[in-house]
């Protein structure tokens, strides 16, 4: 296979405040570009064209700490240091090239600042991984907190659901830690409900395979 550049003499020029996150969106036959400034900034580029951005995202209104499409590609999520905590959402089918930025869907404050975030499955639930550890559970349609999932005693650096109904994450902790959601009602009348991840590994205690010395002459019999 041969790899090809998209042009040789193209860049993106972007904010000094340097880039904290970059996503790949395919519409199409089109490749775009998403990049995100520390300073509040999204644009998106077509790599057709990489001139000028064809459009950018409203809405951040502090730096941004973290940028990802969750795992169903269907939703773009960002977060960024307000004094609410704030996580934007935009579905992907509504990015598209203007000359006025869009705005979210849906803002959510957390109030906690977010290090990572994923979607649930139907697209109600915002799980969002706490720069002090933990993980909430917040309903998309009103921010409302639904649970509190505790485990990582400091930050929650990646989050994902997988297998459907599987909560994952991994910590600056070194925990790598999971949640079956299968059977666990997030809604509660009494308020905040609580539940706990189970640890799957920890990677701190993963040794390292001791080498072996080849130096030494084989044993002859």
């Amino acid at each position: 296979i041969r790899l090809h550049p998209l042009r040789s003499n193209s860049s993106i020029t972007t904010e000094e405040s340097g880039i904290v996150g970059l996503e790949f969106i395919q519409k199409s036959n089109d490749l775009w570009i998403l990049a995100c400034s520390r300073n509040g900034k999204i644009r998106i580029w077509n790599t057709k064209d990489l001139a000028n951005p064809i459009c950018s995202l409203a809405g951040i209104e502090g730096p941004i700490e973290h940028c990802c499409i969750d795992k169903s590609g269907e939703n773009l999520i960002v977060t960024y240091e307000d004094a609410y905590r704030s996580t934007c959402i935009w579905p992907i089918s509504q990015i598209l090239p203007s000359e006025s930025p869009i705005e979210p869907l849906s803002t959510i404050a957390s109030k906690a600042l977010v290090k990572s975030a994923a979607i649930s499955r139907d697209g109600q639930i915002l799980f969002a991984g706490l720069d002090k550890g933990g993980v909430s559970a917040l309903r998309i349609a009103d921010g409302k907190q639904m649970a509190s999932i505790s485990g990582h005693r400091l930050s929650v650096e990646k989050i994902e659901i997988i297998d459907e109904n599987i909560l994952i994450s991994y910590g600056k902790d070194n925990q790598i830690m999971a949640l079956d959601l299968t059977g666990t009602p997030l809604e509660s009348e009494g308020g905040v409900r609580r539940e706990a991840m189970k640890m799957v590994m920890n990677t701190s205690e993963i040794q390292r395979i001791p080498n072996v010395d080849q130096t030494d002459e084989p044993t002859q019999i």
